[in-house]
């Protein structure tokens, strides 16, 4: 049978044998020690027990002694007759089914215990098989010898282990003689429970200390790792508002430049005398001609740069449209007429982008296409609401009328 570890309580008795590994229970161990010794002879008995293997290692395990009163002694060679035998073996089925049959001991006096060379003989004509053992006690000492037949050797040492042995206790109650050694036995096996039952609860309390110190690091770990996380995530909030409030400006700002370059240019037709110069040089008939127009315009509308070339077609950028449309409406309110004045007066944006200007609001417009129409921007929206006093860009209304910076 294979167990997986030594016992918990085990006393170490002699020296440490690396070849032999021999346990006995101590029941059975104080059993044989208490053992009364008689007039004529040593007493005698035998072990049972069994063999496990423990990390690859034979053990032998030793759970019960059982007392022979029917054994011969004759020229100091002990040997069990054949109703020993037969005692023995319905007290093993009875007490220690589970155990085999595993050796012998034999305990007295100096004068009691035979010779080496007889125990060897013993030894040999009772327990012939491999590997049994003999427990010898002689005056408070107490030793393991094993071999094969009569060539016994002594086994440096063996341990004493402490364990609930029930099959022990009921042969021990049930024997007959040796009142005190039962009732000795019971109390220091009820100390050895007693302990053994006190060291399992300090190594289950040990234990659980163990397993609440493991989850207080644990939960230690966690809660460090949440506050890491919360912190990380909140910079995290501030960067992305951020970005948000970037992306959405730089939308605003590409919308509006979008805005810009796709419109077309506008085309119109100003009545003058003037053909649309290119970057060729003009003939000497041309600028002959020019000149004498110029001079004859001279007294009525001013410089050519006043007048609006005749037939000619200007193309314009859109600043210049909401310059001239402003232009417009401003020359229809008053009801006269551009020509007249040689120049067109400009009640609303700054002409040429020069500040100082003045615009009035009309039905549909927006302070960003105001600033776009003027300055071809946006960003000057906030500019004209410092200087306007506006604080919601999206309330101006019609009528209204705006200085332009």
């Amino acid at each position: 049978m294979d167990k997986e570890i030594l016992p918990k309580n085990i006393r170490q008795m002699g020296d440490r044998d690396d070849l032999y590994q021999i346990y006995l229970e101590d029941y059975a161990y104080t059993y044989i020690r208490k053992l009364r010794l008689k007039d004529g002879g040593p007493r005698v008995g035998v072990l049972v027990g069994k063999t496990e293997i423990i990390a690859g290692n034979s053990c032998q395990f030793i759970y019960g002694a059982l007392d022979v009163k029917e054994i011969k002694i004759e020229n100091g060679i002990i040997s069990f007759p054949e109703d020993a035998w037969k005692k023995l073996h319905s007290e093993i089925q009875a007490f220690f089914s589970d155990y085999e049959l595993c050796g012998w001991y034999v305990k007295g006096s100096e004068n009691q215990v035979p010779e080496l060379l007889k125990l060897q003989q013993a030894h040999a004509a009772n327990f012939p098989d491999a590997g049994m053992l003999l427990f010898l006690g002689q005056e408070e000492e107490y030793s393991f010898w094993t071999g094969t037949g009569q060539n016994l050797f002594p086994v440096q040492g063996y341990y004493v282990f402490y364990e609930r042995n029930e099959a022990m206790q009921d042969y021990m109650v049930r024997r007959s003689q040796g009142q005190s050694i039962e009732s000795e036995s019971r109390d220091q096996v009820t100390r050895h429970f007693r302990t053994a039952l006190k060291e399992r609860q300090e190594e289950k309390l040990e234990e659980g200390h163990r397993v609440n110190r493991v989850l207080y690091g644990v939960c230690a770990a966690m809660g460090v790792l949440v506050i890491g996380l919360g912190i990380a995530m909140f910079g995290n909030y501030d960067k992305l508002r951020g970005m948000e409030e970037s992306l959405h400006q730089a939308g605003i700002e590409a919308g509006a430049t979008a805005e810009v370059i796709h419109s077309r240019p506008v085309v119109e037709t100003v009545p003058g005398n003037l053909s649309p110069t290119t970057d060729a040089e003009p003939s000497a008939a041309e600028e002959s001609s020019l000149s004498q127009e110029t001079t004859q315009g001279g007294g009525e509308s001013g410089t050519a740069e006043n007048k609006a070339p005749s037939g000619s077609t200007a193309v314009m950028q859109p600043w210049e449209k909401a310059t001239v449309h402003s232009t417009e409406r401003s020359t229809e309110k008053k009801g006269s007429d551009p020509d007249e004045s040689g120049t067109a007066a400009v009640s609303g944006l700054p002409v040429n982008g020069e500040a100082g200007g003045f615009h009035v609001v009309e039905e549909g417009d927006t302070l960003m296409q105001i600033s776009i129409d003027a300055y071809g921007t946006i960003r000057m929206v906030e500019e004209i609401c410092e200087l306007n006093g506006i604080t919601d860009p999206d309330k101006i209304v019609a009528g209204q009328k705006l200085k332009m910076p």
